[in-house]
Order: C-alpha cells, then sequence, then structure tokens
C-alpha cells in the first residue's frame, strides 16, 4: 500500500544536552510477564486480535469499537485522506470484515480483526528506530508517538511502567485505527513508543534551560556579587511558587498575573507548537485547553531549570523521576485548587485557552475561536435558486446585471467613495 506519510527516522536515543536526563531504564526490566500483562488489558479493552501473519494489510476488520480515555476526535466516517495529519486528527470507520466478504458470514467472525506482523526490513543496529520497519509500520509508529504523548500530557506525565507499556499499547491500536493500517504491536516497538515519556520530559528540560536564563536574567560569572545575586533570585523564584506570576511584587500578596509568566507560553510553544505539524495542531482538540497535567509538567520543568542556579552559578541537576514527580504532583495539586477556587469566574480555564490560543498563532495557524465558516447552507442554496428563476434562467453578470440596480458590491471590486 501506499503510505500518506513520509517515513521518518525516529531514533529514541538520548539528548546530548550538556544537563543529565534521567536515566533510561534496562530494558531487559520489560519482561514478558509485564508486556502480556499490559497486552491483557488492552485485549479486554479493545476486543480479541488473531494474528494472520500472511494476511495483507490491507485487509480490514469488523465494526469499530467504542475506546474509553484518549482519542483523536474529528468526523465520526471518514475515506483515507492523502494527508497523515488530517487522518491523524479525527478517527477512522473501517469497512466491517462483512462488505468483503459473503454476506452470509456468522457474526462471531464480523467482530474478529485481523492483523500481521510489523516486518523489519534491515537488522537494528544498535537502539531500534523507525527505519529499522517497513513503511507502513513507520507510519504506525509516527501515529501512536504523537497519541502516546497525548495520553501523558491529558493523564500523567510519570506514569509507572505498567501504566507506561498499557498508554503505549493503546496508543499503537488508536493509531492502527486512524491509519487504516492494521499491524500487530511487540516488544520492541512498544519500547520505541514508551521511551518518549523521558523524551518529553527531556525536551521539557532542555527548552526550560534556556528560557530561565532569559526570562529571569540569571547570569553566568565569576564574580562574587553576580552569584549571590543568581543565589537570591533563585531563592525568590522558588518562594511560594513566585516564578509563576508575570509580575513580582515585594511580597507574594503583591506579585501580578498567576500562572502568566511569558515562559510558560515559550515552553508550551517550543513543545507542542513549533508548527502546523506539531502535536498542538494535530490533535487540536486534545490540547485545547491546554492539560492541566502538561502546564504542571511545564512549571515543573522550570522549577528544575531555576534549580540549576541555586548554587550561584548553573550546575547540571538531574532531572529524575525519583525526585521531580513530587514536585509535578504539587504544580497539579495547585493548578487543581486555583481551578476549583476560580470556578465560578473560569479563569483557569480561560489562561488554559489563551495558551493554546497562542500556541496555533505561533504555529502559524489560526485561533480556533476565530475560523471563518466554511459552509454553504441550505439557505446559500435556496438564494442561489431564486436569484437564477429571477433572472429567466440567466448566469449572474457583471455587465448585464448592471441595469438591475441591485444592492451590494462585487467581489474583488473595491466600493465606489
Amino acid at each position: 500500500m501506499v503510505c500518506s506519510f513520509q517515513p521518518v527516522e525516529i531514533a529514541c536515543s538520548r539528548n546530548t544536552s550538556t544537563f543529565t536526563h534521567e536515566e533510561e531504564d534496562d530494558e531487559s526490566e520489560d519482561d514478558e510477564d509485564t508486556l502480556h500483562a499490559a497486552h491483557l488489558l488492552m485485549l479486554q479493552k479493545h476486543g480479541s486480535y488473531r494474528s494472520q501473519n500472511d494476511h495483507d494489510a490491507s485487509f480490514e476488520d469488523g465494526p469499530q469499537s467504542d475506546e474509553d480515555g484518549f482519542r483523536a476526535h474529528g468526523a465520526d466516517k471518514h475515506h483515507r485522506s492523502t494527508s497523515f495529519d488530517e487522518d491523524l486528527a479525527r478517527p477512522s470507520q473501517r469497512p466491517r470484515l462483512s462488505d468483503a466478504t459473503d454476506a452470509s458470514m456468522p457474526s462471531s467472525q464480523e467482530d474478529v480483526v485481523y492483523v500481521r506482523k510489523a516486518r523489519k526490513i534491515q537488522a537494528s543496529i544498535g537502539k531500534p528506530k523507525a527505519a529499522d520497519y517497513e513503511p507502513a509500520a513507520q507510519e504506525v509508529l509516527a501515529a501512536a508517538i504523537k497519541i502516546f504523548v497525548g495520553y501523558l500530557s491529558t493523564n500523567h506525565p510519570y506514569p509507572d511502567k505498567m501504566q507506561e507499556l498499557t498508554f503505549a499499547k493503546q496508543a499503537w491500536t488508536e493509531a492502527c485505527e486512524t491509519t487504516d493500517i492494521q499491524l500487530e504491536v511487540n516488544s520492541e516497538l512498544t519500547r520505541m513508543i514508551s521511551c518518549y515519556s523521558w523524551h518529553l520530559r527531556g525536551e521539557m528540560k532542555t527548552a526550560a534551560k534556556t528560557f530561565v536564563e532569559i526570562v529571569y536574567g540569571f547570569q553566568m560569572s565569576s564574580k562574587d556579587s553576580v552569584r549571590k545575586r543568581n543565589r537570591a533570585l533563585a531563592e525568590t523564584l522558588k518562594t511560594n511558587d513566585s516564578f509563576v506570576y508575570r509580575k513580582l511584587g515585594n511580597t507574594t500578596n503583591e506579585h501580578h498575573g498567576l500562572y502568566q509568566n511569558k515562559i510558560i507560553q515559550m515552553m508550551v510553544n517550543k513543545i507542542y507548537y513549533k508548527n502546523k505539524h506539531d502535536d498542538g495542531i494535530v490533535l487540536s482538540p486534545v490540547y485545547t485547553p491546554f492539560p492541566m497535567p502538561a502546564l504542571a509538567l511545564v512549571l515543573t520543568a522550570i522549577e528544575g531549570a531555576i534549580d540549576e542556579w541555586v548554587p550561584g552559578t548553573r550546575s547540571d541537576v538531574t532531572f529524575s523521576v525519583e525526585t521531580y514527580r513530587e514536585v509535578f504532583e504539587h504544580h497539579l495539586a495547585a493548578l487543581r485548587n486555583f481551578d476549583e477556587a476560580s470556578r465560578e469566574l473560569g479563569i483557569l480555564t480561560k489562561i488554559r485557552t489563551r495558551i493554546a490560543d497562542d500556541g496555533r498563532v505561533h504555529a502559524k495557524v489560526d485561533p480556533v475561536n476565530t475560523r471563518v465558516p466554511r459552509s454553504l447552507g441550505s439557505d446559500a442554496f435556496k438564494n442561489a435558486i431564486a436569484e437564477f428563476s429571477r433572472k429567466n434562467g440567466r448566469l449572474s453578470d457583471s455587465e448585464s446585471d448592471a441595469d438591475e440596480e441591485e444592492d451590494g458590491v462585487e467581489c474583488g471590486e473595491p466600493e465606489s467613495p
């Protein structure tokens, strides 16, 4: 089959920035018992799957089942488009098995989804990567990674091992449905997807390191006076989470713009809204308003970057799960408490909606609430029919219509002064 998505090499290699990421779990810890347990959860959630290795990838499954939790939103039914992003942004309605076979097939057979194993086209050298697999598998993998990051951003970016594997399998299943490609996930592909949990956190910390220095004014210097200032600034920003405010006063009660510091938007733009193909655009309904867990992770990364300046000069701090999961939980709880306290005014929802809207502008995509209507409704058709009848079957023409003194200005022509 011809894949609409151009294969890209997605290697799960560690970012080689100056700070130290959390250590990746040894692949041997992903034992078959854990994978099997996660797989059983998926079978219970999505129904029975039957492997048919020699079956053609274009052979489709039975009725689409309802799925809980994170899903790409969109039209209920669609044909395969030529755009990967369009396919990912909406769920597909796959043809029934009975449509492709004898209509007399027993109903019990209609509920079976036929899948085949993803084929490797080359042996992995070092860590496995997307290019090791056939183009169809690469397309599903790319979609699954976006969906997996969506799970993390809307649920919990610090999942335990079982939840991480479950998210990865759910993402693969959703990606198969989105791309209309039925491939069986294996333990290697599952690990390739799940490694994007630490990849997301590492990407957050890398962005925060740059923006914290720029926004808050930390300086690298050998002077004792500058180091003393850095220490005092770091302490001030961390006291009562002052770094989340847009403007700092002399006391906490004099701070202004809670959760509106510009560094938050800068972080969100960098991670989710780089361009029109980024996660925040492709999965727009998932990120509008911007998810609270993702916002808490942004704040966690910012605090982690501030921690590097506590000694007075920047020093690498490991953004480890053990250290910063608790920090994340603190920020998530604070966001939820603020949301509850301001629920009547909807302040946090407005902040999160603006974050998503500004992100779309950064990605050069119009905000959702500013899009103009694209539909020609029944009234437009009725008016056109009435106009045609009124002109005795003549089509509109600027010259012949000049004498009829119709109201309005011709589209594309300036109105006379």
